[in-house]
């Protein structure tokens, strides 16, 4: 098992918080331009509130369960901060680069061991993997390196 300091260096996890800080303030400054919707698993408009967070309401459906935030930003506003978040940034600067051998070692390989384990276990053919937000890559490459699936992708 890992620590979050393990994955998170604590020397950076004081300027990190800050980063957070001003990404939430960045989208709350847009909050009236939110939306409400109903449960985007099910379509179901019945719902209670379970908690807030960070000044974000986080909604369950009360028939399937699902929590979500609603309201929400919108595509337009979750685009432009994807593009301008500090924080993605400083993560993607330092974090992750500080932590990647860590992250390897201590999620990726025994996520891939989990999965051909599974499929091992229930008799899954592995002819095709497919990485829907592969985000570094971290787990094909493990993946990968087993020759345990024919066709590895991603998107």
């Amino acid at each position: 098992m890992f620590k979050e300091n393990d994955i998170r260096p604590l020397d950076l996890q004081s300027e990190q918080a800050k980063h957070i800080k001003a990404d939430i303030d960045y989208l709350l400054k847009e909050k009236e331009k939110f939306v409400d919707i109903d449960c985007p698993t099910c379509s179901n408009n019945n719902k209670s509130i379970k908690f807030e967070k960070n000044g974000f309401k986080y909604i369950e459906c009360t028939e399937c369960n699902m929590l979500y935030v609603s309201p929400r930003p919108t595509f337009d506003i979750l685009k432009d901060f994807y593009a301008n978040s500090v924080n993605y940034k400083f993560f993607n600067d330092y974090i992750f680069p500080s932590s990647i051998e860590v992250r390897r070692e201590k999620i990726f390989k025994p996520r891939v061991e989990k999965v051909i384990k599974l499929c091992q276990e229930n008799n899954i053919k592995t002819d095709d993997l497919l990485e829907i937000g592969a985000g570094y890559g971290l787990f094909l490459e493990e993946m990968t390196k087993t020759g345990a699936f024919n066709n590895i992708s991603w998107s």
